[in-house]
């Protein structure tokens, strides 16, 4: 969010909603259900910022398997050829 906003700062006004790949579906529907749950109680602030982000079109999740998850590169370890496949995917596009 903060380099679309450095964007619309220099004049550059983004057209399409920043899309956010995430594998965990839960989350996802969180922010498209503004009902609060006690399991959201710890981060309602944050839930809150997310979701105004989603109503304006600012922002939108979207599901990503967790074998095509390619933040996965630097959180987890993995070995030699699931890491090569995530690394000449990422390449590729």
């Amino acid at each position: 969010m903060y380099f679309a906003g450095l964007l619309r700062e220099c004049g550059i006004n983004q057209i399409d909603p920043v899309t956010v790949w995430c594998d965990n579906q839960s989350a996802i529907k969180l922010t498209k259900n503004p009902v609060m749950h006690d399991l959201t109680r710890h981060f309602r602030i944050t839930l809150h910022f997310i979701q105004q982000l989603c109503e304006d079109n600012y922002m939108k999740g979207l599901y990503v398997t967790s074998e095509l998850n390619f933040s996965d590169l630097m959180t987890k370890a993995f070995d030699t050829k699931r890491f090569m496949f995530l690394k000449d995917s990422f390449i590729a596009e």
